[in-house]
């Protein structure tokens, strides 16, 4: 922004300096004398008017200053443009959009970021087809977001018990987060006693997991791939915690049981659980256009300005262009699976599954190995650990 107001101020300075009047001003009084002259002496020598204009180069000095004002003109759109950025309008042609596709992504927008009464104002307005449920589950969601910003752990515990198969099918650490969120409290509150029991049931849960003997929800604990989860060395530090129960804040593990810190990590860890749960994406719809647009558009812009009519026309038709554009790991996504077992490609009637391991195979490989059982274990091809079909999780490409 300093560069354009310096930029600025010299266009600024360059006009106000601009001699172009008052040489047409001596040009006139130079003119007038001449003639006064002409009319006293018939017989004056043009040649010597002609002298006098040469010396005062009105022309000359005219074009001059100009040119030096279109300079710092130019320089003044070039610091903009840097700062503005280049126009976007040829990078998206007029190629037109589906009104109702459009709508519906504004809609999801502001259920997913909570705006629910200008969703329903929007989405009445427009007569768009809602789903009550997903508008229900997702107003649970913000609830529960908001009591974890008070410190209440009760909803988002008890949220995790209801999800907790599938939370471990999809190996999430959010069991995991809540009960170190909840144990974190209890030890600041003084309440040591409860903490120990806190902690003693999610390491009961988490090896009946391991073993393999719980079937369904209870506890908050049971974070997915059991065997994982019985080695993870926070479990460790939240047992030495305990030892420093009376001065948790001045203790070597202060840093872990950090409210502040874990409320914040366990408040976006549950949005994306509960999205998940929802079969929605990770983020607001818009937000992710607008991000993957901050990345794209400038290059797609620089592009345009190269092709010109030759990249409306590579739009239009839906060809690809020549520009490779990396937006990074999270808007990365693959739209086809080949089992590394059969080495086959995944099609609807043979789709990806994840094991609770969290390695994937075909579902047609997975049933081979289980022998065609949904409730047999078998072993992984890649870890120790062994899953069943009931428990495989069926990916959507």
């Amino acid at each position: 922004m300093d560069a354009i107001l310096t930029a600025a101020a010299a266009v600024s300075k360059k006009r106000r300096l601009d001699p172009t009047l008052q040489k047409v001003d001596e040009l006139l009084d130079l003119l007038e004398g001449w003639r006064a002259r002409h009319a006293s002496s018939p017989g004056l020598d043009i040649s010597a008017l002609h002298e006098t204009l040469s010396k005062l180069d009105a022309r000359g000095t005219v074009q001059g200053h100009h040119r030096e004002l279109v300079s710092a003109a130019t320089k003044l759109g070039k610091a903009a443009d840097k700062v503005i950025g280049p126009s976007l309008e040829n990078a998206i042609p007029h190629l037109g959009f589906d009104p109702a596709l459009v709508n519906a992504a504004i809609h999801q927008h502001l259920l997913v970021a909570g705006r629910f009464d200008v969703a329903e104002c929007f989405g009445r307005e427009l007569e768009l087809a809602v789903c009550p449920e997903q508008i229900s589950a997702l107003r649970e969601m913000h609830a529960v977001r908001r009591s974890l910003e008070e410190g209440d752990s009760g909803p988002i515990n008890q949220w995790t018990l209801w999800h907790v198969r599938r939370l471990r099918q999809r190996g999430s650490a959010l069991p995991f987060e809540v009960t170190l969120f909840r144990f974190s409290q209890l030890l600041h509150a003084g309440d040591t006693p409860a903490a120990l029991r806190l902690l003693r049931g999610y390491v009961d849960e988490l090896t009946s997991v391991t073993s393999g003997t719980c079937g369904g929800g209870g506890g908050s604990g049971g974070s997915g791939g059991g065997a994982q989860s019985s080695v993870d060395p926070r479990v460790s530090r939240m047992m030495g915690a305990l030892a420093y129960a009376q001065r948790i804040d001045n203790s070597p593990y202060a840093d872990m049981l950090d409210e502040q810190v874990l409320r914040a990590r366990l408040s976006r860890l549950f949005t994306r659980e509960c999205l998940a749960v929802l079969e929605l994406p990770r983020g607001a719809p818009l937000a992710a256009c607008v991000d993957a647009g901050m990345i794209a558009l400038p290059k797609l812009a620089k592009l345009a300005s190269v092709l010109k009519a030759k990249y409306v026309t590579i739009c239009e038709e839906g060809s690809t262009l020549p520009l490779e554009l990396e937006l990074g790991p999270r808007f990365t996504s693959h739209s086809t699976f080949t089992c590394p077992i059969s080495k086959e490609a995944a099609t609807p009637s043979n789709p990806p599954v994840l094991l609770p391991c969290g390695h994937v195979l075909a579902l047609g490989s997975a049933t081979k190995l289980a022998r065609g059982s949904r409730s047999a274990h078998f072993k992984c091809p890649y870890c120790p650990a062994e899953g069943t079909i009931a428990t495989a999780q069926v990916l959507t490409l």
